[in-house]
């Protein structure tokens, strides 16, 4: 019987703690929460970037936004130059090799939906200008989301966004607006039970749903996306960083939101008088992934067909540019030389 019980108890500690490295082992692909960690963040930096209207702005700006420039670049972290200087930036690049004033409106981490609504929210300054939008393949994948969390799990970054979603049985889409209603109320996503509760708005919260992280640990076992995120780690090596973005193309939805992001700026464009551009660059990883065969790039591409916009890319095969693993940063954003490739073909098309 002592026999038994010293087995069984070896079994349980044993489970116990190898459960306890489990948050360690899949931090990239689920958001364990932990209010006792959650409290010790510092969130007064956060703060200073809130913006409800649109999840966060940058706490500095590449420059001061010029508002009667000609040309305006709208985007994420490729756009804003992140990794470079500004003047090392594609957008400053286009305005010094085409002597037309531009502006970097690029703000790091923004998906196409957020783009949207900052072009929106300054229309009446941007009528009758030229408008680029770049975008990324992750650019689809964060429009998906609510809380940058579920996008990103290992990121420190704690802030919400609005989001479009579709109306049951109608094609429209309403704005879901950034649950964080102002900048007191940030301190809410210390909170394991607030965060829980925006799972139901997000497509990636609801794919890999946050976890507790509380003791016993042991229960992870019976939590059937822990067991299969671990049997994927160990059987084939996968990793989970910033999620599959390129799988969501896949997707209905998420194919639907693009089309009707796309049109939403073809359209706002069309009553603004705006010359509308969209620029797709890819990230390293997809540099060898040549023309349409890419489904993410091949989705685009046939929306900007058949919708008659003007689309670039700089994928193998459409570009007469070469982008090469050179001309990225460590982390994976253009550098110097990638961001002056990219202005200099950009001359034709702006």
């Amino acid at each position: 019987m002592r026999k038994a019980f010293i087995y069984i108890f070896s079994i349980l500690v044993a489970l116990e703690f190898s459960a306890f490295f489990m948050p360690k082992i899949l931090k990239d692909e689920i958001v364990f929460l932990d209010d006792k960690a959650l409290n010790r963040s510092t969130l007064k930096k956060f703060e200073k970037i809130y913006d409800f209207n649109l999840g966060w702005r940058e706490s500095r700006t590449r420059e001061d936004v010029n508002w009667l420039s000609e040309v305006y670049f709208f985007g994420d972290s490729f756009t804003y130059g992140d990794e470079v200087e500004y003047n090392e930036s594609f957008p400053y690049f286009y305005e010094k090799l085409s002597s037309v004033k531009t502006s970097n409106l690029g703000v790091r981490g923004y998906g196409l939906d957020q783009s949207l609504l900052r072009y929106k929210n300054n229309l009446s300054r941007l009528q009758g200008k030229k408008v680029v939008i770049t975008i990324i393949t992750n650019s689809l994948g964060r429009s998906l989301s609510v809380y940058r969390k579920f996008v990103q799990p290992k990121t420190k970054f704690v802030l919400t966004k609005p989001r479009f979603l579709k109306e049951y049985n109608d094609d429209s889409y309403t704005i879901f607006q950034n649950p964080i209603k102002d900048v007191g109320k940030i301190k809410n996503v210390t909170k394991s039970k607030y965060v829980m509760g925006l799972v139901k708005y997000d497509y990636w919260g609801t794919l890999y749903p946050p976890v507790k992280k509380e003791f016993p640990f042991s229960r992870y076992y019976i939590n059937e996306t822990l067991v299969k995120l671990v049997k994927q780690r160990l059987l084939s090596g996968y990793s989970g960083e910033l999620r599959d973005m390129a799988q969501v193309y896949s997707k209905e939805e998420a194919v639907e939101l693009l089309e009707f992001l796309l049109k939403e700026f073809k359209k706002t464009a069309s009553v603004n008088n705006n010359e509308l551009v969209f620029v797709y660059i890819p990230k390293k990883n997809e540099l060898s992934l040549k023309d349409e065969k890419y489904l993410p790039l091949s989705v685009f591409k046939n929306i900007c067909r058949r919708e008659k916009m003007k689309c670039v890319d700089f994928f193998k095969g459409s570009s007469e540019v070469k982008l090469d693993k050179n001309d990225y940063a460590k982390n994976g954003h253009l550098n110097k030389n990638g961001n002056k490739k990219v202005a200099q073909y950009l001359l034709e098309y702006i």
